[in-house]
C-alpha cells in the first residue's frame, strides 16, 4: 500500500486475476455501455486485453479476455455508435500491439456485461505501437457533432512509422484511408492526440476545414510536436512543429478543454539530464505558429508517460 492524498483506493484486481495468459499490463482504457451505463476498465496485458466491470467499483469483475501473441506494450481506445436499425448502442475496442506480427485488434463488446470476443485483426502493418480515434467524445466514445471518426496507428511498421488512418464508417471493418508515403523514420509518430476545431482558425488557418470544423493531429514525433491538418481522410498538410530545450523523448500529450493549449511530455529528460519531472505547455492559439507557454516542474524525478485532459 503507498500513501493516498486526496485519492482513495476502494478496490484491486491484480494482474494474476486480470489473466491467464499474461504476467504484467500496460495501458488502459474507459468504456461506459450506453445501453445499461455499466462502466468497464479495458486494460492492455502483455499477451492479451482484459475486460473488467467497475460498474460497482469496490467489487470490480473480470468479464473476459482476448488472447494475442507476447508484447511489453498495447494501447487501446473504444467506438461507440447508435444503431438505429438495432435500436441500440453497439462499441467495439481496438488494440495495437508492439514488436510482434498481430496488426491490430478488433474487440467486440456487443455482449457486455457477460462476455467480450475476438472480432477479427488487421494486419496490413504487422505491429502498431499507439492507437486513436479522433473526432470522439472520450467520455463515452462516440462521435463529435456528426464529425469523421477516424482510427489512427502510431509506430507501425511501415513508412518509417509515419501514422496512418482508417475510416470507422462500418466500424467491424476498419478501411484506410490514408497511408503516407516517401516518409522516413524522421516522420516517425509514437502518439497523438488530435482536435476538432470549430472556432475562426479552422477557417484562417486550415486549408482542409469543411462544415464540422477542422481536424488537428498532434503528432509527438520523438524529437518535437507536429501539428497536422487532417481534415480530408485521405490526405495530411503540416500546419507547423516545435520543439524545446533538453528534449530527449518527445513521447505523448493532449490538449487543454478550450484547445488552445497542448500539454506534452518527454520520456527520458529526467533520466538523460537529470531533470525533475517537468510538462512542456505550448500555446497553440495560433496552429501555424505555436509556442512554449511555459513549463511545469515537479519536486520528484518521476518519468511523466503518458498525460491526459
Amino acid at each position: 500500500r503507498f500513501p493516498c492524498d486526496k485519492v482513495t483506493l476502494l478496490a484491486n484486481v491484480p494482474v494474476s486475476l486480470l489473466s491467464s495468459v499474461s504476467g504484467s499490463a500496460n495501458d488502459i482504457w474507459g468504456h461506459v455501455d450506453l445501453n445499461t451505463q455499466r462502466e468497464y476498465a479495458i486494460v492492455g496485458m502483455r499477451a492479451s486485453i482484459a475486460v473488467v466491470d467497475v460498474t460497482e467499483p469496490t467489487s470490480p469483475v473480470v468479464v473476459g479476455e482476448v488472447q494475442g501473441q507476447s508484447t511489453s506494450w498495447r494501447d487501446v481506445k473504444v467506438y461507440q455508435y447508435y444503431d438505429s436499425t438495432a435500436n441500440r448502442w453497439r462499441a467495439y475496442a481496438y488494440s495495437s500491439a508492439d514488436s510482434v506480427t498481430e496488426g491490430f485488434t478488433i474487440i467486440d463488446l456487443n455482449d457486455l456485461p457477460n462476455s467480450v470476443s475476438l472480432l477479427k485483426r488487421n494486419t496490413d502493418d504487422n505491429r502498431a505501437h499507439n492507437i486513436y480515434i479522433s473526432n470522439v467524445d472520450y467520455t463515452f466514445n462516440t462521435a463529435l457533432n456528426d464529425a469523421r471518426v477516424q482510427l489512427h496507428l502510431m509506430g507501425q511498421d511501415s513508412d518509417g512509422g509515419a501514422f496512418r488512418s482508417y475510416a470507422l464508417q462500418i466500424p467491424r471493418t476498419p478501411s484506410a484511408t490514408y497511408k503516407p508515403s516517401s516518409l522516413n523514420r524522421n516522420d516517425y509518430a509514437h502518439d497523438a492526440s488530435s482536435m476538432l476545431i470549430t472556432d475562426e482558425r479552422a477557417q484562417s488557418e486550415c486549408n482542409n476545414a469543411e462544415g464540422e470544423g477542422c481536424t488537428v493531429m498532434l503528432d509527438f514525433n520523438e524529437n518535437e510536436l507536429r501539428l497536422w491538418d487532417h481534415t480530408n481522410a485521405s490526405s495530411v498538410e503540416e500546419l507547423s512543429k516545435i520543439s524545446y530545450a533538453d528534449v530527449a523523448y518527445t513521447h505523448s500529450g493532449w490538449f487543454s478543454e478550450d484547445k488552445r493549449y497542448a500539454f506534452v511530455h518527454d520520456e527520458l529528460d529526467e533520466r538523460n539530464f537529470s531533470l525533475n519531472t517537468r510538462v512542456m505547455v505550448f500555446d497553440i492559439t495560433s496552429l501555424t505558429t505555436p509556442i512554449l507557454a511555459g513549463t511545469w516542474t515537479s519536486d520528484n524525478t518521476t518519468i511523466d508517460h503518458n498525460g491526459y485532459v
